[in-house]
């Protein structure tokens, strides 16, 4: 999700979520979704769209088909040769966003996001569970009005991550998930302008798959913004803390597995700094949602998709009072993104 004029935790997982986005799967649309979850103006957001639980569901057919392959080898049967995972991946995503109500002022009712990964899987130790990965990510925003001062193209945080799958049965359920944790550095111009070091966040991922080609996720996170000063220039107070947590709702088509439909809810809380009379800054909080759907065109040798989103959210506290808005015309957009994984 994209707002423009908001500064919450989430930044395109998810915004996320969280990829964030499954062959042997019912719900083989599952992360191909977009966790995309997003907030123009917090270049470190926590919630990051990513194809990992996709990936992980893949490796993990893969390494089973492995083990049966040699087992049945060992017996002395002849199997076809099983191909290896690759350790790496790269992901591409392209965004156009567009206002749904647009009027006379000057500001970006039309800009552009595109956002790069790299990804590596660490190496397993024997035969336990893989050790992690590390993933880099860059992302470039094409403005069509900017200050005097740029070129329109603005560079967001660089992050570096760190991941590791897991899961678990509770009363004979599985649960897939995947832990991260990522440091950001200050590459983008909002960060510089609010003296930022870095935003250590940890976010955990939960997925669920249900019957008829339905998935729940949750995902909650925490991030501290460090930040050299209490306030930025101007004199507004820097963010401080955030906590946040989004649920989201995905039906792949059962009679048309390349569709997928969705859901995605978000509430957030954040503070700031105290400001340097030494006033110290009440907790806010936020919230936002979209609806989706997905088209995945291609699977091999690369995943090639798009997804049409609609968008909408601001923040639920302003000035001690309880505000909600279901789609207030000045926070919803609408935005095509394109996405390729390989």
């Amino acid at each position: 999700m994209h707002f423009k004029n908001r500064c919450g935790p989430l930044q395109h997982v998810g915004r996320a979520a969280t990829r964030g986005p499954l062959p042997r799967f019912p719900a083989a649309a599952l992360l191909r979704i977009t966790v995309a979850l997003a907030l123009s103006c917090a270049p470190a957001g926590a919630f990051a769209w990513d194809p990992n639980a996709k990936q992980d569901q893949e490796k993990k057919a893969a390494e089973q088909a492995q083990r049966e392959a040699a087992a049945k080898q060992a017996a002395g049967v002849v199997v076809k040769k099983v191909e290896k995972v690759k350790p790496w991946s790269v992901w591409a995503i392209f965004e156009t966003h567009w206002t749904v109500v647009r009027d006379n002022q000057a500001k970006n009712d039309i800009y552009h996001v595109l956002y790069l990964y790299g990804n590596y899987d660490l190496p397993k130790v024997r035969n336990y569970w893989p050790t992690g990965r590390i993933s880099l990510r860059m992302d470039f925003t094409r403005k069509y009005v900017a200050d005097p001062d740029e070129s329109g193209i603005l560079a967001g945080d660089l992050r570096l991550y760190y991941s590791y799958p897991f899961s678990f049965k509770l009363k004979g359920h599985e649960f897939l998930g995947r832990g991260y944790f990522y440091w950001t550095f200050p590459t983008s111009k909002l960060a510089q302008k609010e003296g930022n070091i870095a935003r250590p966040t940890i976010l955990i991922q939960l997925m669920k798959e249900l019957p008829l080609g339905f998935t729940v996720l949750f995902r909650p996170m925490i991030r501290l913004n460090w930040d050299k000063y209490a306030e930025a220039e101007g004199g507004a107070p820097n963010r401080k803390w955030d906590l946040a947590y989004d649920i989201w709702a995905i039906w792949t088509l059962p009679w048309h597995k390349p569709i997928s439909l969705g859901l995605i809810w978000y509430q957030g809380g954040f503070n700031k700094y105290a400001s340097r009379d030494g006033e110290t800054q009440p907790w806010n909080q936020e919230y936002a949602w979209e609806a989706f759907v997905g088209y995945t065109f291609l699977q091999k040798p690369l995943t090639l998709e798009a997804f049409l989103s609609l968008t909408s959210g601001r923040k639920a506290i302003e000035d001690g009072v309880w505000r909600f808005h279901f789609m207030d015309r000045d926070e919803t957009e609408g935005y095509l993104s394109l996405r390729v994984i390989y």
